[in-house]
């Protein structure tokens, strides 16, 4: 694994999964912290060229970042109601959704419980039913949670014992990026881009680190690990992929990413 780009509470009957300590929302507010000078002129040129090279993905108007459908076989497909499959995925309402919101704070991923912001460790959550496959023993637990960043930036993380696959956060709408993260004590330790239902390019990815920047979480200490192509690599492959977006009138694109 190479260095390469760049909170939650569970539904009722599940504990927390975070060891946190509490931090006074009155007198520690969370809100973007104010960039000047040529760190400034970094992060807007950063977020200009990603919105270049995104101009042909969907924005929603007033979105501050370019979002992407989930696939339509391997994520709108796999989340309806088949023949042999007893439910379909349950997407969370805005209430459920804000359990499992991240607030980046002064440097540091954060959950908020009452009026406190409190730093993350994300924590491994054992299955005695879990297999790894490939040599048929138990699969070990891991401590990266599943995250989706939607298009005003806002994060949102959950172990996948918890919740089932990434289209689950925003009930099933486009996403600006997801992938898994490690998180201790608020810092990043470790991000991807692997998600199954979206599959984002490397340019979504990138829009994370952006808008971590922007509040002061840097990842150049993290593992960062990406599994997503950027858009030009996709189309030189030449694969066309159908995406849901549900605003949409036909609901699917056809597009080379």
């Amino acid at each position: 694994m190479g260095n390469c780009f760049s909170g939650c509470i569970g539904h009722a009957g599940h504990s927390h999964q975070y060891d946190v300590d509490p931090v006074d929302l009155q007198a520690n507010k969370a809100t973007p912290r104010k960039l000047t000078g040529s760190t400034k002129q970094k992060t807007d040129s950063r977020l200009s060229g990603l919105r270049r090279r995104n101009s042909v993905t969907s924005q929603p108007d007033g979105a501050r970042y370019m979002v992407i459908g989930m696939l339509r076989d391997a994520g709108y497909d796999a989340d309806s109601v088949k023949e042999g499959r007893s439910s379909k995925v349950d997407y969370m309402t805005p209430e459920q959704r804000e359990q499992y919101r991240v607030i980046p704070n002064n440097g540091l991923l954060c959950k908020r419980e009452g009026d406190q912001l409190r730093p993350l460790t994300t924590k491994p959550i054992e299955d005695p039913d879990a297999f790894d496959f490939d040599d048929a023993e138990p699969a070990q637990a891991t401590s990266r949670h599943m995250y989706v960043m939607d298009e005003q930036g806002q994060l949102f993380m959950g172990h996948e014992r918890v919740v089932s696959h990434h289209s689950a956060f925003l009930a099933g709408a486009p996403v600006a990026a997801a992938g898994e993260m490690t998180v201790t004590d608020g810092r990043v330790e470790y991000v991807n881009d692997k998600s199954g239902h979206y599959q984002p390019t490397l340019e979504h990815t990138q829009q994370l680190e952006v808008e971590l920047k922007m509040h002061g979480v840097d990842l150049p200490v993290a593992q960062k690990e990406p599994f997503g192509k950027t858009k030009e690599e996709l189309k030189r492959i030449g694969i066309s992929f159908e995406r849901y977006y549900p605003d949409h009138p036909d609901l699917f694109k056809r597009k080379p990413y």
